[in-house]
């Protein structure tokens, strides 16, 4: 945790806050889709086509975020698609119909997808630039955020009748914000090499392709988790009214404790001890998950959100260290491909649902994290990793 006095700087805060407005407008507006579903009179699974809307958005940025990131820079498209994503995403709520819904969910997930390419390419660029270590505490500011806008949103439902406003509030605080913690980074950028100018596609490269795997295959998990947890939390555990939210709540929280530890855990232990032991840890939490009782679950539910914790934050670091891939492109296409496994993850385990059952999606989660552990003893192995595993500091 004494890592954290960094953030006291205005320079690497504004590096973290957009973690932080990317997950606080996330959750919340995830509070308002029973009203979205009432004011459309829609159902669960027209619900879904939303999603995958957005979803479809986000696989859109993917063409032109690494194009514009190398015209603009991390700094300036950073700030562009945050501002962009937080304007639209409050739109959701003044939507008439399910068409109108789609349409905005798209152009979200479109500056979504941006924002995350950029968040990422921002802090793995201070990182190299400053020779610090703090993208996994960037990602626990974004666990804390997703906490503290379903925790605290919730709150605010009962003060503020109208969503819109409700949104609004939080939109006008975070931009103001962003507009003052972002001026000293909007010229940051990477230069990149010539060599690494022109080259073979990103994903042909093996060692990008296996980070790829594993940052799809756990943020698929890391989203089935977070939009399904409580309803098998009601259904299948059959948890006190007061319990059913703890499985979320505990997930989180650990996730965002394990991140904000994670750094120095990394400069001893390395990427490939993080990235294996927490996708083992994982596993074990899931097979608590599965026990069918109250106390280990929540303690599953922890253990999952504490080994997913150190994986991503560390992919993202490692995607922009790779020798024959310039960073922009492996920071674009390791967390465009996470934040696709994030979106389409939740729609998937709810075709699970309606077919086998909700403890068929903890299956389902298993047999992810045993994809991404194999891809991960691939791409660690001696004879086609192409990276440093640890950053000097």
């Amino acid at each position: 945790m004494e890592g954290l006095k960094i953030f006291l700087q205005k320079r690497y805060f504004g590096v973290a806050l957009p973690f932080i407005i990317n997950a606080l407008m996330m959750s919340s507006w995830l509070l308002y889709t029973p009203y979205i579903l009432e004011k459309l009179a829609i159902t669960e699974s027209s619900l879904g086509y939303a999603f995958f809307s957005m979803a479809m958005g986000a696989v859109t940025s993917l063409s032109f975020s690494n194009k514009l990131i190398r015209i603009y820079g991390e700094g300036k498209y950073t700030f562009f698609s945050t501002m962009g994503y937080a304007m639209l995403i409050i739109c959701t709520v003044l939507a008439g119909n399910l068409m109108q819904l789609c349409v905005i969910l798209f152009f979200t997930g479109a500056f979504a997808g941006s924002m995350d390419v950029g968040m990422n390419g921002l802090a793995a660029h201070i990182e190299k630039k400053d020779k610090v270590r703090f993208m996994s505490a960037c990602h626990g500011f974004w666990s804390m955020g997703f906490f503290a806008g379903a925790s605290l949103g919730s709150i605010m439902m009962y003060f503020i009748s109208f969503p819109f406003v409700h949104l609004f509030l939080l939109m006008s605080i975070a931009m103001i914000l962003h507009l003052y913690y972002s001026a000293p980074l909007r010229s940051e950028r990477t230069e990149i090499p010539v060599e690494e100018k022109v080259g073979r596609h990103s994903l042909q490269n093996k060692t990008l392709l296996g980070f790829a795997i594993i940052g799809l295959m756990v943020m698929m998990s890391e989203g089935a988790i977070m939009d399904w947890s409580t309803l098998y939390m009601d259904e299948e555990i059959q948890a006190p009214k007061l319990w059913i939210g703890y499985g979320l709540a505990m997930f989180s929280l650990f996730m965002a404790v394990g991140r904000f530890m994670m750094d120095p855990v990394i400069d001893t232990y390395g990427s490939k001890f993080v990235i294996q032991a927490g996708l083992i840890v994982m596993i074990l939490g899931v097979i608590l998950v599965l026990s069918g009782g109250l106390m280990p679950a929540l303690f599953g539910f922890s253990l999952v959100g504490f080994g997913v914790s150190g994986i991503v934050p560390e992919i993202y670091r490692l995607s922009s260290q790779i020798k024959g891939v310039n960073p922009t492109d492996g920071v674009a296409t390791v967390a465009g491909m996470g934040y696709i496994g994030f979106l389409i993850g939740p729609v998937m385990m709810g075709y699970v649902v309606d077919v086998y059952g909700y403890p068929k999606i903890f299956i389902a989660i298993i047999v992810l994290v045993v994809i991404a552990f194999i891809s991960s003893r691939i791409t660690f192995s001696k004879d086609k990793l192409q990276i440093a595993e640890k950053t000097s500091t």
